[in-house]
């Protein structure tokens, strides 16, 4: 299976709400500053107009021509990548010194050899690390990464969720509506949500500029398509796909099927954690996607509002009672009381 996972600033607010009910998650390392030890900060945020555009080093280098989405878009060792966000009102994305401080972080984000570095900085993936079902974040099944900053001054392990792609400028995506969402061209970077004129459901467009260190609009483009086609403006990076249909606004890697060595229904999964189970399956699949659509966001915070789910406790016994598509994540569990949901295969220990 591959997923171009979402990585906004939702990300693990949505782990947290799937693999765990107690403990602090990243988002608190919004009121952290970023270690010393770690990059010091990029340009301040792109003025508003492209008259006035920074003048300041552009992300990415201008190519020649548009180059493939597997060139920049598709995790692998070698590939250069901005940094993210934890989440909430995040401005860094927690890096740490080897694995087992960075899956502690995730409930403490306090633990000690970890940094707190900047959104927007660059820098290479050196490792990629396959998670497991008995990792703290293992809800995503999403690999995690050692990277090594591109100015040298900072490296560790964290995880490939919120990374962003570095973006080739001249690069040609096509921006999609999603849910009741409208596409539209902002006269300037922080302009209202809704501001400037409505491209429509879909949209292709030619990336200008690009700022992957602001938590605006991080795209200055220009319409190719349309009764817009020739204009200017800024959009946002989440509306964005490449033209060969994966997410230019998160890294695209593939996610093995697990092989259990007996039949999974006939097991027994004893808790290593807390777990969150939801009602509906739709519920589950919108806290998978709840990174990248603002409406599967508000679908799982009504479901947690109306208390649409159940909490397990650490060394409760689950069995599968139902697995409606072993080709997708989900299945549903239950306990011997009666308490049912559907949860991620990979948060069930031994799978």
């Amino acid at each position: 299976m591959t997923y171009a996972m979402p990585c906004n600033a939702l990300a693990l607010v949505v782990a947290a709400i799937l693999t765990s009910c107690s403990g602090s998650s990243h988002a608190n390392s919004s009121t952290t500053t970023t270690s010393s030890t770690a990059a010091t900060s990029g340009p301040t945020a792109a003025r508003s107009s492209i008259a006035e555009l920074r003048g300041g080093a552009v992300a990415t280098g201008r190519p020649r021509s548009s180059r493939s989405s597997a060139s920049w878009d598709r995790l692998r060792v070698g590939l250069r990548v901005y940094t993210g966000d934890d989440g909430g009102d995040a401005t860094t994305q927690t890096v740490c010194a080897s694995l087992a401080a960075y899956l502690a972080s995730i409930d403490d984000s306090n633990t000690p050899h970890c940094l707190h570095v900047k959104r927007g900085l660059s820098a290479t993936v050196e490792t990629i690390i396959p998670s497991k079902s008995s990792d703290s974040d293992a809800g995503f099944r999403a690999p995690h990464v050692q990277l090594r900053g591109s100015d040298g001054t900072w490296s560790g392990y964290t995880t490939v969720v919120p990374l962003q792609p570095a973006i080739p400028i001249g690069t040609v995506l096509v921006m999609k509506k999603d849910g009741n969402a409208t596409v539209n061209l902002a006269p300037r970077q922080g302009s209202d949500l809704n501001a400037g004129p409505d491209l429509g459901d879909t949209v292709t467009v030619k990336v200008l500029h690009y700022y992957p260190d602001t938590g605006d609009r991080p795209l200055y483009v220009t319409v190719l398509d349309g009764e817009h086609a020739g204009q200017n403006g800024w959009m946002f990076a989440n509306e964005a796909e490449t033209p060969d249909g994966y997410s230019g606004f998160t890294l695209t890697y593939t996610i093995p099927s697990p092989s259990p060595t007996i039949d999974p229904v006939k097991r027994t999964y004893n808790l290593t954690s807390k777990l969150r189970v939801f009602s509906d399956l739709q519920t589950c699949k919108d806290a998978f996607n709840a990174m990248e659509s603002d409406t599967a966001f508000k679908n799982l915070k009504n479901a947690v509002q109306s208390g649409a789910y159940h909490d397990f406790d650490s060394g409760d016994k689950l069995r599968i009672v139902s697995d409606p598509d072993p080709s997708d994540l989900w299945v549903i569990v239950s306990d011997d009381n009666g308490n049912q949901g559907c949860v991620s295969r990979y948060n069930l220990p031994g799978y």
